[in-house]
């Protein structure tokens, strides 16, 4: 009877995520079978095109699936069109796991051969000094290196990246920045929401030792355990997740809306703008998560355990509230419950002209496209949990680079 049952609940939730994610499992389909047709199809589409000379050459061996996508989404939207340097083979498209197949939604990024790059360009992109020979181009104006350790002190003409919405929305940005300002001004429902993964790691400790601060995990253990003394309203399954989609004001007298189970994509915006606070935990392996970026977006103000992540930070009170332990979660969220609107209000807007000026991508590709340097040190944060336990108050994440001060003009 047991087995049936858990195959039920594994037949339940397969199906959830298909209806979630619009896909199958992951570690069902990165084999041959599902795609080649993909592969011959995509493969087509990049075939050598006419290369102009001044096209930017992105070179980037060492840096995978989601990252690829995001560097290439950055430079596609600060050139005309950009050049991939890559082995188009399938083995290197599965690799590309799903997030990083989304690349090939970039129209005006074209794939083309290591060995066969000849021409000469303007700009070339790569993970380090070391370049191989083909990218040693001399009539190249500008070097942009991408930098993964985030725990260093900055070098000269450095720019860290912001972390960013997630790859779904990075996707399809301009929609992504059209729903926000519609957003902003919407009526709030509710005072805090949580909504998220959870008992998604092994190691429930981790964030907690890395980082000094209690997991995701391990906050929801408490808060559910509290929440009748608290007030909270648990959502755990997916069908109780719709009802929330269609009136979130039937829980407007709760302190908190905890969801454990994660809702439809297409629906996530909305339910950020229906709360006041987004109570903003790590993630499975380091602190920074896309759902603080996106909560801060639609003007939700994020309660937070890593605010000295963000450059500048953030500060306590004034564009987030903070809590660093198991023990001040209540007290924070008591206190989100009872300010005044006028404080809310105030703290809302301080949050959306935070994102506006320093977590916009459409700020970060101004800054691209306008920097006139030789060389410039790009860093980006790929969530390698040994480099970020390494940070420290001079660490590039916690203090910018050297031309970080170019997305701190007053606007």
């Amino acid at each position: 009877m047991q087995k049936i049952q858990r195959l039920i609940n594994l037949f339940s939730a397969l199906i959830e995520l298909i209806i979630r994610e619009k896909r199958l499992p992951q570690r069902l389909t990165e084999n041959y079978f599902f795609h080649a047709p993909g592969y011959i199809v995509r493969r087509f589409q990049h075939q050598l095109k006419s290369i102009k000379s001044d096209t930017p050459v992105v070179y980037l061996p060492h840096v995978g699936q989601r990252y690829v996508f995001q560097i290439l989404h950055l430079l596609s939207l600060a050139y005309p069109e950009v050049i991939f340097l890559w082995d188009f083979n399938i083995n290197n498209y599965i690799k590309l796991g799903y997030e990083g197949r989304r690349l090939f939604s970039l129209k005006n990024v074209k794939i083309v051969p290591p060995a066969s790059y000849k021409l000469p360009t303007e700009v070339v992109v790569s993970p380090d000094n070391n370049q191989s020979e083909f990218l040693k181009i001399t009539a190249a104006k500008k070097q942009i290196i991408i930098e993964n350790d985030v725990s260093q002190e900055p070098k000269q003409d450095s720019f860290m990246l912001p972390y960013g919405v997630h790859p779904y929305f990075l996707q399809n940005y301009a929609e992504f920045n059209s729903s926000i300002k519609k957003l902003r001004s919407q009526d709030r429902a509710i005072s805090v929401l949580f909504s998220g993964a959870t008992a998604f790691v092994i190691d429930k400790y981790l964030v907690e030792r890395y980082y000094h601060v209690p997991s995701r995990d391990r906050c929801v253990e408490f808060l559910t355990e509290n929440s009748t003394r608290l007030n909270i309203a648990i959502i755990q399954e997916f069908p109780e997740r719709k009802k929330f989609n269609d009136n979130p004001g039937r829980y407007k007298d709760y302190s908190l809306v905890l969801c454990k189970c994660k809702g439809l994509p297409e629906k996530w915006l909305d339910e950020l703008s229906t709360a006041n606070f987004f109570l903003a935990l790590p993630g499975s392996h380091m602190l920074m998560c896309h759902n603080a970026i996106e909560a801060m977006a639609v003007g939700t103000i994020p309660i937070i355990s890593y605010e000295n992540w963000f450059f500048p930070n953030l500060i306590n009170g004034e564009n987030c509230l903070t809590y660093k332990s198991l023990e001040e979660l209540p007290l924070v969220i008591a206190y989100a419950n009872q300010l005044e609107k006028t404080v809310i209000e105030k703290m809302r807007k301080a949050v959306m002209d935070y994102y506006d000026n320093y977590l916009n991508l459409v700020e970060v590709v101004n800054f691209i496209k306008n920097y006139q340097g030789c060389q410039l040190h790009l860093y980006i944060n790929h969530e390698d949990a040994e480099t970020l336990r390494n940070l420290t108050d001079k660490s590039i994440i916690t203090r910018g680079g050297s031309l970080q001060t170019f997305l701190s003009i007053p606007r």
